[in-house]
């Protein structure tokens, strides 16, 4: 069997799950759910989007009939809207629900996380996580919301056209630096001979420049970054005249693509964004259209974009991102307001009927700046805070070079081994020797905007662009 395992099979093929079947592959469990689902997505998007919303509706149902019989609160809450199990679900019903705020994530968590899942939706996920909004959140998922994840990520690959034999990049925080030989599990177990490798870099504690200089040396093909950054490395690139390098694209997620970034990265590095609007909570909300600058709404999410009075949005009007996750079983999330803005857009001329958006205006990432003159990122998140103290909130502001001021909201009195662990974490955070100043307030004042950011360099500290 040696000589047919070495055989040199096209890349389309599936990896046989039998040793002595090969051609054609028999699909292990995972890869045939895998490329059931592809096949699905490749059908789902072609919908026309009045037919496409007539099918999430009966979605929908499916989870408000489960909600009703295993999550206290969601049963109070759709019997107020004059929803009842058996009766159909429409948007008319779904905008009649409140909005769900992170407030009510945060203190109902109980009520809201179902009592037991759906069967085959495997075992649960925990998710702690405040995103870019500095509140923290624990949301629980299955597995297969995970699963369906992998498959829109290996959906957006075939969108863009991705050679995934090439070197992919990523450069993100709370990363272990490390080379691995693949891009992950799904291209791993749905191609013969895999992908090509990977080499993944945290961007925490790092000095900024050292991450330029790992991209000069590396040579990607393919980079995964959060947009901000790239933007800041591709000025940088520019001003110091490093090489060009050639790379195909920008696999973005975590912040807002700009005109301005698009124009810098492909002016240093040859690379088009393809950015992917997500919610560590939920999972994929939109993608961009392969043919343009603007999204196409995830099929596995109804998102609204609403106005002050929390009416839809049309074209062109911005407005605050809800979200419902449709296969939110384990802990329902119906009419999630994550804290974002977006612009709904025109309907598409490439064929599919996924709602657009025309733009995701999102938050923008932050940098601290250093005494030294060298910069780091600046996105903390609820996670790092897991071993400090019991954090319902918290901001970090940079209020000159040497200094960085934390102010937590707690559940108890602020103790002064709390002052010594957040010290030495937001120290460990940004690899300096800052002074740190911890307060405990009884709520953060974010200001009459939707703009909530966890950590603010304020104006006058350090310069204009990371260097």
């Amino acid at each position: 069997m040696g000589q047919v395992r070495a055989l040199n099979l096209p890349r389309a093929l599936i990896p046989s799950s039998l040793p002595s079947a090969v051609l054609p592959g028999i699909p292990s469990a995972f890869a045939a759910r895998t490329a059931a689902l592809i096949h699905q997505f490749g059908i789902i998007e072609k919908l026309p989007t009045d037919r496409l919303v007539s099918y999430q509706m009966i979605q929908l149902a499916a989870l408000f009939e489960h909600a009703w019989e295993n999550a206290p609160f969601w049963r109070a809450r759709l019997e107020a809207a004059g929803w009842k199990p058996a009766k159909p679900a429409d948007l008319e019903l779904l905008r009649r629900l409140p909005i769900l705020t992170r407030v009510e994530v945060q203190e109902h968590g109980g009520a809201l996380r179902s009592r037991r899942a759906p069967e085959g939706f495997g075992p649960e996920h925990l998710f702690r996580t405040s995103g870019s909004t500095g509140r923290p959140v624990e949301v629980y998922r299955n597995e297969l919301n995970q699963q369906i994840y992998g498959a829109q990520t290996l959906r957006d690959h075939l969108w863009h056209g991705r050679n995934t034999g090439g070197k992919l990049a990523v450069l993100r925080t709370r990363r272990k630096d490390h080379t691995q030989a693949h891009w992950g599990q799904i291209l791993r177990e749905m191609s013969i001979g895999g992908s090509g490798p990977a080499v993944i870099r945290g961007s925490d504690g790092k000095e900024f420049r050292s991450h330029l200089d790992w991209l000069v040396a590396e040579r990607p093909d393919y980079l995964n970054i959060n947009p901000t950054l790239a933007a800041a490395l591709a000025r940088l690139h520019l001003r110091e005249g490093y090489p060009r390098l050639a790379m195909h694209q920008i696999l973005s997620t975590g912040g807002t693509v700009t005109d301005e970034a698009r124009a810098l990265c492909r002016d240093a590095w040859g690379a088009e964004f393809t950015d992917r609007y997500s919610c560590e909570k939920i999972g994929y909300l939109a993608f961009q259209c392969p043919l343009h600058t603007h999204y196409h709404s995830a099929e596995t999410v109804i998102l609204e974009i609403i106005d002050a009075a929390g009416r839809p949005c049309g074209p062109g009007q911005t407005g605050r991102v809800v979200v419902t996750a449709l296969l939110s079983f384990a802990m329902p999330l119906v009419r999630y307001d994550i804290g974002d803005m977006a612009v709904p857009g025109e309907s598409c001329d490439c064929g599919r009927g996924l709602p657009v958006v025309s733009r995701i205006l999102g938050r923008q990432f932050n940098f601290a700046v250093l005494p030294t003159g060298s910069w780091r990122v600046g996105m903390l998140q609820a996670k790092d805070w897991t071993d400090v103290a019991p954090i319902l909130d918290f901001r970090v502001k940079q209020t000159a070079l040497d200094t960085l001021e934390a102010e937590l909201v707690l559940a108890r009195p602020l103790s002064e081994p709390d002052v010594a662990k957040t010290t030495a974490m937001l120290r460990a955070f940004f690899g300096y020797d800052f002074a740190i100043v911890v307060k405990q307030v009884e709520e953060i004042a974010w200001g009459a905007t939707d703009k909530r950011d966890s950590f603010v360099r304020l104006p006058g500290v350090g310069g204009d662009a990371p260097h």
